[in-house]
């Protein structure tokens, strides 16, 4: 296999990690009518094979070949969907932990006139709480819709993508979160964060966890959206090449925040081999879904959660698209809408079911489900999926 070199150690010791075939390019539910305008023309061109190499230096893991951003942007642009916290549409349960670990770094006598810009904000609701908290000097960019949400809002967001060279303030928080696993050059784009900082500026950075998903064999996490799976060690060895040093990590769940700075790092991180489990822990989920589906199946299939990880799921632990009876979402945005390689349309959590059947939840917001599932009683035997795989009962 042809070596690639990693992207944050810069050695070309590497390794094939994960393929699948014809992975799309949309993971997000899509109107029946632009689905179909889509398969009338080059509909091939949304599928494309999804190939991770990983590190044996850093075990950093890594696509190794840049996705077509083309279709990425036509898919933001036209198709992208995500519930608003600003608008009520779901509980914010991810950001508001990032919410309590920022409360707690900050402190209490932290000062109000500090300076907080957020790159990738979407909504703006991270803002917007620093703004409910006495911090008036917010502001943020995004080039979805949510930008518009967070602007109606009274909020300094820019509807547009970052452009460093468009920022003329300094900043003394620059806050990136679930961006810089997205981007095909992180080293480029943490050196171009030099130009709007001061010199105690701190840089928050937050991506998936890759030491969680790799001990637990999970792969939720990757597509074609997902060029990058950091951990501690590979962060690490990416930020040698700047002229910043990481300051603080803290693990949360599938979610690791990095705070970098122009100080040294304080700890030495200590690598820890990853690879090895997670293929041995993969493998070891594919046969337990495949005995879990098996039991099931005369019952009804239902998964919950019609986003990305539902997409990644399906594909990556090889289960039957035949298999699925429907799928459900509580976002009112995804209701009627199909998945552009899925014939099945999303419906409303309120449906009729029998509750004899197997429902797995295919989202990371799994307690949020359960109670839910419990709630409307849509079935009393669940797959769970994150953080682990398991088959629960309820009563």
């Amino acid at each position: 296999m042809k070596k690639h070199t990693c992207p944050c150690c810069k050695k070309n010791k590497t390794s094939k990690f994960l393929v699948s075939k014809k992975f799309p390019y949309f993971t997000t539910p899509i109107k029946d009518i632009s689905k179909k305008k889509i398969k009338k023309k080059n509909y091939l061109k949304y599928f494309d094979d999804l190939k991770y190499s990983f590190c044996k230096i850093c075990d950093h893991v890594f696509l190794i070949k840049s996705p077509n951003f083309k279709i990425i942007d036509e898919l933001y642009k036209k198709f992208y969907s995500y519930p608003s916290a600003m608008s009520g549409d779901f509980l914010p349960t991810r950001d508001d932990a990032f919410l309590n670990f920022l409360k707690k770094y900050l402190g209490k006598n932290k000062k109000k006139d500090c300076s907080f810009f957020e790159i990738g904000c979407y909504d703006g609701y991270i803002l917007y709480q620093l703004k409910k908290q006495g911090f008036k000097n917010v502001a943020g960019c995004d080039p979805s819709v949510g930008a518009r949400i967070a602007i109606r809002h009274g909020l300094n967001v820019k509807n547009e993508f970052f452009n460093v060279s468009k920022i003329k303030n300094k900043y003394d928080f620059i806050i990136a979160r679930h961006l810089v696993e997205h981007l095909d050059n992180p080293l480029q784009f943490l050196k171009s964060l030099e130009n709007i900082i001061n010199e105690n500026t701190k840089i928050i950075i937050e991506v998936p966890n890759g030491e969680f998903y790799l001990k637990k064999g999970l792969v939720e996490v990757f597509s074609h959206q997902h060029i990058h799976l950091f951990n501690k060690f590979s962060m690490q060895s990416l930020v040698k090449d700047t002229n910043f040093g990481i300051e603080k990590i803290k693990q949360e769940g599938a979610n690791i925040y990095f705070i970098l700075s122009k100080k040294k790092e304080i700890n030495k991180i200590k690598k820890i081999p990853l690879v090895k489990r997670f293929l041995k822990k993969y493998h070891h989920n594919l046969k337990k879904i495949k005995l879990i589906l098996k039991f099931y199946k005369d019952k009804q299939i239902i998964f919950y959660g019609a986003g990305g990880f539902c997409c990644a799921a399906i594909h990556l632990y090889k289960i039957d698209k035949k298999i699925i009876h429907r799928i459900l979402d509580s976002d009112k945005n995804k209701i009627n809408k199909e998945f552009l390689h899925i014939d099945k349309k999303i419906q409303r959590n309120n449906i009729n079911l029998n509750s004899d059947n197997l429902a797995i939840i295919t989202s990371y917001y799994t307690d949020d489900i359960l109670k839910l599932i419990k709630k409307k009683n849509i079935s009393k035997n669940i797959m769970l999926i994150h953080p682990e795989i398991k088959l629960k009962r309820l009563k």
